[in-house]
């Protein structure tokens, strides 16, 4: 037996869905940062911040019910991709306390937004591009041939 809903959605989240928010871009750092934006300018400020996994139309449903008091913004995290900071900080610990044991961390087959967002980190630094490869085979490729030219051992 299943149970059909008929009457959709509830009307408060038809409302709230139907005010998407005002698109809207800043540059910071020279990095174009997208936001959404209800409300008026002047009111004291609301800001909504996503996790991992999503974006700044995650608070579509709920955002525009504090436009009326507030000017509402939900900031589009797109610098995060799927690889959140606190992750991005394990690497960077894990990295130096096996690098400081004689292991050597490459980090392979990274979606290309989170590859170029890793290559711009702290981590990248530490990593240089030949550590950071998008495929596995091009990683092993460079790995043989840093043995061969090198004639050591990453």
């Amino acid at each position: 037996m299943s149970v059909e809903n008929k009457a959709g959605p509830p009307q408060w989240f038809t409302r709230a869905i139907e005010d998407p928010g005002e698109d809207c871009f800043v540059n910071v750092e020279g990095c174009r940062i997208h936001y959404l934006r209800w409300g008026q300018a002047g009111k004291p400020g609301l800001v909504f911040l996503h996790g991992g996994f999503a974006h700044a139309h995650w608070w579509d449903f709920i955002a525009p019910f504090f436009a009326e008091d507030y000017s509402v913004v939900a900031i589009d995290l797109s610098g995060v991709y799927d690889l959140e900071y606190t992750a991005l900080k394990m690497l960077i610990e894990g990295e130096k306390s096996h690098r400081e044991g004689g292991v050597w961390l490459w980090l392979v087959g990274l979606n290309p937004q989170v590859l170029a967002m890793v290559q711009r980190s702290p981590l990248g630094e530490i990593l240089g591009r030949e550590r950071m490869h998008f495929t596995l085979e091009v990683a092993i490729d460079k790995y043989l041939a840093s043995l061969v030219t090198d004639n050591k051992t990453l």
